[in-house]
């Protein structure tokens, strides 16, 4: 049961105490439904023991060959309804942090009003994202299967059964500019205090900074955006691009 309960958290996704409880709450239900009893599961660590409380007697082990072959099935119906409801819940959860953040995704199909593509969440899950025709470059080219880096503008969630992520994305802000640039700066342990000022999609890109940016990220990012990057010495910025010296 501990290999099975294991098995079911990595296939989902799940942490294995999220995955043992969910196995106890289908059992429990599964029990109740089929058997007619006020049932509950609990795993002591190596199995799966079933129970029923008296008022005389406390609690009361049932016994596997007393349990009828319709709760077995009853169970893998459970387990799945449970998992599917928890792993919504954690895709919800995940696609809520990638808002206001750069990610991956790849072009599934578009249209001339706009593109659809996959974004890969970080628990292994996969969200379908958006991105209008305005809020992408000029030389930006949709093709299918093609990988791009996106800016999260917007996360809603559609209340539901399971809930609908809607995910809103961009390549055209200034944003999507200043985060491409730190994202990078991460591999290589940088500092960067800058401030991206102006941008003209497709052309070019202003930026004041008040540390130096390592040439290769600025040519990694221009090559990306198919732009050139303008830079001069400016302010010093705090996180979110005021000036600190204003």
């Amino acid at each position: 049961m501990q290999r099975l309960i294991s098995e079911i958290a990595e296939a989902h996704g799940l942490n294995f105490d999220t995955a043992c409880s969910l196995v106890e709450r289908a059992a429990s239900s599964s029990l109740t439904a089929v058997m007619n009893i006020d049932a509950y599961a609990r795993f002591d660590g190596e199995k799966l023991g079933f129970y029923r409380f008296d008022v005389d007697r406390g609690e009361v082990e049932i016994r596997a060959n007393n349990i009828h072959k319709r709760v077995a099935r009853r169970l893998r119906y459970e387990i799945d309804r449970l998992i599917s409801s928890e792993s919504a819940a954690n895709d919800v959860e995940q696609a809520r942090r990638l808002l206001y953040r750069i990610v991956i995704g790849r072009i599934r199909s578009f249209t001339p009003e706009g593109v659809h593509a996959t974004v890969d969440l970080p628990n292994g899950g996969t969200v379908t994202a958006y991105c209008p025709a305005y809020a992408m470059s000029p030389k930006d080219a949709p093709q299918y299967g093609r990988r791009l880096s996106w800016y999260v503008s917007k996360v809603i969630v559609r209340t539901g059964r399971p809930p609908r992520i809607e995910m809103l994305l961009s390549r055209t802000s200034k944003e999507f500019v200043a985060g491409l640039i730190r994202g990078k700066a991460e591999f290589v342990h940088a500092d960067l205090n800058f401030k991206v000022t102006k941008r003209v999609p497709g052309l070019f890109v202003k930026i004041e900074a008040s540390s130096f940016i390592p040439p290769n990220i600025i040519q990694t990012v221009a090559l990306d955006l198919g732009e050139r990057i303008l830079i001069k010495k400016g302010k010093t910025y705090d996180n979110r691009g005021g000036s600190k010296n204003s």
